[in-house]
């Protein structure tokens, strides 16, 4: 797509059942996740991370899935956000986005970041297999969740086979 181009309505639908999935993957996140002090502190929201493309080549179709990830955000915020029943209250959502800047070291950055700095509940987005292949490591080390835009063909909906390390996308269930 060219820069400016609207974002396709079969791309807008993709984008909003991405991040639909990564809002119940987030909610589950905050419930199986309780205060190192045994107590249920409520936090701000649920930090959600979008890996995509912002600069270099594939940055057209970055920067549309970007778009269509900001307005799936504002909608679902607008709506009340994603009620979490262990707080029995709703939390919005607080989007972080990083730039995988078309490289895989870009997607590994972008992804270190997300995780260590940022402290995201899940990660969406991240297009490219070789982007993101090259990340998976640095995801999978630490638990987080991730969800895909796209992905490796073993990678979708199952589990993925990395030397000795274990990937799963949409839910780590080792937290089950």
């Amino acid at each position: 797509m060219r820069e400016g181009s609207a974002i396709s309505r079969g791309m807008a639908i993709i984008i909003a059942i991405i991040v639909i999935a990564a809002v119940g993957v987030g909610a589950y996140v905050i419930y199986y996740y309780p205060s190192s002090d045994g107590q249920t502190n409520v936090p701000a929201g649920i930090k959600i991370g979008l890996l995509t493309h912002r600069t270099g080549a594939s940055s057209p179709t970055g920067q549309d899935i970007e778009r269509g990830f900001t307005l799936a955000v504002e909608e679902i915020n607008a709506a009340g956000g994603v009620y979490v029943a262990q707080y029995n209250k709703n939390l919005t959502l607080i989007p972080y986005i990083e730039d995988q800047q078309s490289s895989q070291q870009g997607t590994i950055d972008a992804a270190n970041k997300l995780i260590n700095q940022d402290k995201v509940d899940i990660i969406v987005g991240g297009f490219g297999s070789a982007f993101i292949y090259a990340a998976q490591p640095v995801i999978a080390q630490t638990g987080v969740p991730f969800t895909p835009v796209t992905g490796l063909r073993n990678l979708i909906g199952g589990v993925c086979e990395l030397t000795s390390m274990r990937f799963i996308s949409i839910i780590n269930l080792s937290h089950a």
